[in-house]
């Protein structure tokens, strides 16, 4: 592919702004004592920067232009630089135009999309908030396949074009862009959402929902977005891709305050391939991009859609056999034109935010002075409205919901999880908060082929002469989807072995009130396998720099995916699987388990006749918690026994033994059901999301005061035949 869409520097401009006096300022962080960083313009140190009004003037100069560079090469990747008339400047904002209006119109969806005014000024504070405290600016998507990049490379969905495209932008204005895609394959939200604050993080400025093909109800929307304005320390602009209920929305905007907007395809720009002669003509982004109904099957066709590459050999490492492209290709998930065009219309939403920003900033302390006054900026008050309205809400979409508890809707919640992606993954695992056996035995992580970053993937370089927008806004070439190296500007990754994931050294003692039932003692039986899908190896955080997907197993390592399904896995011989939650303040407890997999099928446990092979053990015949995650990983035919087992039975607490039982146990006292108890005890909350609510007690809210808690489950009375796999424990 040889196109000729080369530009010259002198043509664009350049960065031109420093701080000539950086070595007078102050040191340290210190926004960082002030709750949200919101810093008083009185506690500003004495030749801080954001008290200089030269300083001021002239960054906010180079930001403007800098704003202006970037749209324009924007426009320029899509066909639409200048010179224009004119009418062709009215058609081409049309691109990316976001309508501001109280209700949306037809034609939103696509242009760049719809908010209301209010909701865009909430989100040029947060930027202005991020610019005046040097602060991080947290983007998270939580969805499906498609917007998980299924069928492309990781790096080229929509969420890593965005953070490719913006970083540089960010970098600029003293902001750290961290952009986490925690899409998965094959679900929808919910199994997430419901531990929000945890695993989608507590610290998010904007949070995307793009689920629209396995979350058709308004109550698993609004549940998505009332835990991420409930659970974290902030409460995030929500922007729902198409598909996204407006009336959910409108709802949350009107009566808490919050901030919303719908997601446009900005396909209006773009020109219509309609022949394999024409099409060599457009610009290269926009190659086979949109058909008329003529070509239809050009822009379908997977050598124009996709673009991928799964190994490209390197002298240090040798590999399984690898295929030829990266899985997932189905005809309804989008090809990497397609993401890189979502990129760049979520790239107009925040260049337009930033404009707007820059613009009250500049035209404020004109008048004002420097520092910016905090009203203009402070972010802390309207979270607090945001929440406080929230929660004296009268019921909605999500109280509907009759498969999850109602006060779901309505308090903050933890969770831990063995799925990935997810923020923090060291800590937010449910490996994280187990109660080690008496041997110190926790499941480990995965092993990993090999650490450290991959070689460049022809895959993701620009063909030569292709526009390249990053040139501009970077001024240096770039790949389609580079992920940082160590010495980047703005890197996310400190080195493999001060990220990978391990087993945090938590004290588990330490957290427990009371002395240890002695009837309740962790099992031996547990390890890290597969919920329908295999987890991933290496640290798999959904962000531009994880480093996931390295198991030997992998026949594609280079696809860079994140979303795999762990689970901690065990039997009715494995004994209790024990967790310490901290922080138990409105007395809700629940868990996502699974009873799918292959019966008689777990490695810890072969050969047992007892629980945790105690009689074995006692005789000194075998010292089964020597074993390491390498010696019971499941292979590969067990892992397709196990998913076979569950596209044979969906229904899946019927499938458990008629004499099995199943305990859970908080703070020691102990809950026993038989299998009808069992099978009334759980609902299925969506397709795979079993759910079973261990504590809901509401006097706990009433008395204010967080307790830590211990919990444990087993099954017990089945032996091998009875598999018990917990993939999430959710609570608050």
């Amino acid at each position: 592919e040889k196109v000729d869409e080369k530009v010259e520097e002198k043509d664009w401009g350049h960065w031109h702004f420093w701080d000539g006096d950086l070595e007078n300022r102050p040191k340290g962080d210190y926004c960082g004592n002030a709750r949200n960083r919101d810093i008083t313009a009185m506690d500003f140190p004495d030749n801080a920067w954001q008290t200089d009004a030269v300083y001021v003037n002239h960054f906010l100069d180079s930001a403007s232009e800098l704003i202006t560079r970037a749209k324009e090469a924007i426009y320029q990747e899509y066909g639409h630089g200048l010179p224009l008339t004119p009418e062709q400047s009215v058609e081409r904002n049309k691109m990316f135009h976001i309508e501001m209006s109280d209700s949306p119109s037809g034609e939103f969806s696509t242009m760049g999309g719809w908010t209301n005014k209010a909701s865009f000024k909430g989100l040029a504070r947060r930027l202005l908030h991020a610019m005046m405290t040097n602060d991080n600016f947290t983007v998270v998507l939580g969805g499906h396949s498609a917007a998980a990049g299924h069928g492309n490379h990781f790096n080229q969905s929509y969420a890593m074009q965005f953070q490719e495209m913006m970083s540089p932008i960010f970098d600029r204005f003293g902001v750290r862009l961290i952009t986490h895609n925690l899409a998965m394959g094959g679900l929808g939200t919910i199994q997430a959402a419901l531990g929000s604050s945890s695993l989608y993080g507590n610290e998010i400025d904007v949070i995307l929902w793009d689920s629209s093909m396995t979350e058709k109800n308004a109550a698993d929307f609004d549940l998505f977005c009332r835990q991420a304005l409930l659970g974290g320390n902030r409460a995030p602009f929500i922007l729902g891709a198409p598909g996204a209920n407006f009336n959910v929305l409108k709802k949350l905007h009107e009566k808490t305050g919050a901030d919303v907007g719908l997601l446009g395809l900005g396909t209006r720009g773009v020109p219509v391939t309609i022949d394999e002669v024409q099409v060599s003509t457009l610009p290269w982004a926009t190659q086979y991009l949109v058909c008329d109904e003529q070509s239809a099957d050009l822009c379908k066709d997977n050598k124009h859609k996709f673009r991928t590459q799964c190994w490209v050999d390197r002298p240090d490492v040798t590999p399984g056999a690898q295929a030829a492209a990266v899985g997932g290709t189905a005809s309804w998930h989008p090809g990497f034109r397609s993401h890189q065009l979502t990129g760049r219309v979520i790239s107009f939403w925040m260049l337009q935010a930033l404009e707007d920003a820059c613009d009250i900033w500049q035209e404020i302390t004109i008048v004002e002075g420097d520092p910016l006054p905090d009203k203009y900026w402070h972010i802390s008050e309207h979270i607090d409205g945001i929440k406080e309205k929230l929660a004296a809400m009268e019921d909605s979409f999500c109280e509907g919901n009759a498969n999850i508890p109602k006060r779901a809707c309505r308090v903050a919640l933890q969770g831990r999880t063995e799925y990935t992606p997810r923020p923090d993954p060291d800590n937010t695992s449910i490996r994280s908060i187990m109660k080690p056996a008496k041997d110190g035995y926790v499941p480990e992580a995965l092993p990993v082929l090999y650490d450290g970053f991959d070689v460049p993937n022809p895959s993701l370089q620009l063909p030569e002469g292709a526009f390249d927008v990053h040139e501009i806004v970077a001024a240096r070439r770039r790949e389609l989807a580079l992920a940082y190296d160590d010495e980047g500007p703005n890197a996310q990754w400190d080195g493999f072995e001060n990220n990978k994931e391990s087993v945090p050294t938590t004290t588990f003692a330490k957290n427990s009130k009371r002395a240890l039932d002695e009837s309740i003692v962790p099992g031996l039986g547990y390890y890290l396998g597969c919920d329908g899908s295999c987890p991933k190896a290496g640290y798999c955080d959904g962000t531009i720099s994880s480093k996931c997907g390295r198991e030997p197993t992998n026949n594609c390592l280079l696809s860079g995916h994140n979303d795999g399904r762990g689970s901690i896995e065990g039997d009715g011989l494995s004994g209790w699987l024990v967790m310490n939650l901290n922080n138990v303040k409105e007395g809700l407890i629940m868990i996502k388990v699974s009873f799918w997999n292959a019966p008689n099928a777990n490695p810890r446990t072969n050969g047992w006749t007892t629980e945790n092979n105690e009689r074995r053990i006692l005789r000194g015949k075998e010292n089964v918690s020597g074993m390491q995650m390498n010696d019971v990983l499941m292979n590969e035919s067990t892992a397709k026994e196990a998913n076979e087992h569950v596209e044979r039975d969906l229904v899946e607490v019927s499938q458990v033994p008629a004499d099995a039982i199943f305990e859970f146990a908080i703070n020691g006292k102990i809950t026993t059901w038989n299998k009808e108890q069992l099978m009334e005890g759980n609902t299925l909350a969506q397709r795979t999301v079993l759910l079973i609510t261990l504590l809901d007690d509401e006097k706990m809210s009433e008395k204010g005061t967080p307790e830590d808690m211990e919990v444990a489950i087993r099954l017990r009375g089945c032996g091998r035949a009875c598999p018990l796999a917990l993939s999430h424990i959710y609570w608050g």
